[in-house]
């Protein structure tokens, strides 16, 4: 029996829910399904958020990314930086544009080594930072060798709503960033979605209409360019606005919890925080490093606590298998994949799941260690 899920979906309030089943009668009573006000609203007021000019939603975090390089220019040839250790979408989507990826290796916390990127020899077209579990890259770094080396940058914001370094949230560093909206990130849907965002009109016309069949901004059945079908729904915008207005205080709650596991877990014997507060984070997940990570798992399962690891495939090392190219080597982002835990937390999860996975988890690293 679980007593601790990873993502505490089932204990939702009732006052969320019932928000929700009103939103989607607003909808069907509506007969708008596709675009509509649900749409522009939530666009609008995601992109006044986060302090952007332009916020375009389109099908799911994915499409985000492969829309956002066809925007910048990217095509078959180019080269694009990619972090070794992250979601394979990331990698997937350089790969749609016909680009090659390439692999930069991460940090201690799972964020693009810049020391690499930045001595990389040779020209790149653009680079993807992905802001791993909460926690931002250096953009204030990352943009100035960006302009410098004239390199686009898409950033993946997926794990990071409403994260925020020197003043200035996650989506608004870039030429264009990109945030999944599944339902269980920080700002999630009841399904699939995602959306872009920019301070180019240039862009932010190219999003649109790419994404909506290459169709001018002006004429639906006028097309410009060939395009995709990859459309934010009314329905899933609608849930999202109300998400919107909740996210600053489910925010909130994921840091309390995360307080939580550091006050307990920080003189564990075996096991190592990845984050223990030092750097800003919307604790996308809390992730721990074991080198009995697999054991770990297992027995914390057995006492009804789940968990998952993000992520047990290198991206880099699956790229490299399916391409059958050149085997390279990512030390910090082999380690993370072989080592890394991540414990439940969500806004939902009460204080005593959260004490209870922290009393599970010493008890079973002090037997192990």
């Amino acid at each position: 029996m679980t007593k601790v899920p990873f993502v505490a979906f089932s204990q939702i309030p009732a006052q969320t829910k019932d928000a929700w089943k009103q939103s989607a009668s607003d909808v069907i009573d509506a007969g708008y399904f596709v675009g509509g006000h649900k749409v522009s609203q939530f666009e609008t007021e995601w992109a006044k958020v986060i302090g952007v000019d332009f916020a375009v939603g389109v099908g799911n975090g994915l499409d985000g990314l492969v829309i956002a390089l066809k925007a910048v220019g990217v095509a078959k040839g180019d080269l694009v930086a990619v972090p070794s250790h992250t979601f394979i979408a990331t990698w997937n989507a350089v790969l749609l544009v016909g680009a090659t990826p390439v692999g930069i290796d991460v940090d201690r916390y799972g964020l693009m080594n810049l020391d690499e990127l930045e001595s990389f020899p040779k020209k790149l077209k653009a680079v993807i930072p992905v802001h791993m579990h909460g926690m931002m890259v250096d953009m204030q770094r990352l943009q100035f060798w960006a302009r410098k080396e004239n390199v686009k940058v898409i950033e993946d914001a997926s794990q990071a709503h409403l994260a925020k370094l020197a003043g200035k949230y996650a989506g608004n560093w870039s030429d264009i960033g990109v945030f999944s909206l599944y339902p269980s990130k920080n700002l999630g849907a009841l399904g699939d979605a995602g959306i872009t965002t920019t301070n180019s009109l240039q862009y932010a016309d190219a999003i649109r209409s790419y994404s909506n069949y290459g169709a001018s901004n002006h004429d639906k059945y006028l097309h410009e360019s060939f395009g995709v079908n990859s459309r934010l729904d009314s329905m899933q915008a609608a849930f999202l606005s109300i998400n919107l207005a909740n996210l600053e205080e489910w925010n909130n709650r994921r840091h309390a919890l995360a307080g939580i596991y550091i006050k307990h877990l920080e003189e564990s014997k075996g096991l190592r925080l990845l984050n223990t507060g030092e750097v800003d984070s919307v604790w996308h997940h809390f992730p721990v490093q074991t080198y009995e990570r697999d054991l770990v798992q297992a027995e914390l399962r057995k006492v009804g606590i789940q968990t998952e690891i993000h992520y047990p495939n290198l991206a880099a090392l699956e790229y490299q298998h399916i391409t059958n190219g050149e085997e390279l080597r990512f030390p910090m982002g082999e380690e993370l994949a072989n080592t890394i835990l991540s414990l439940p937390i969500s806004p939902w999860h009460i204080d005593d799941q959260i004490l209870y996975v922290c009393k599970e988890l010493n008890r079973i690293t002090k037997s192990v260690f």
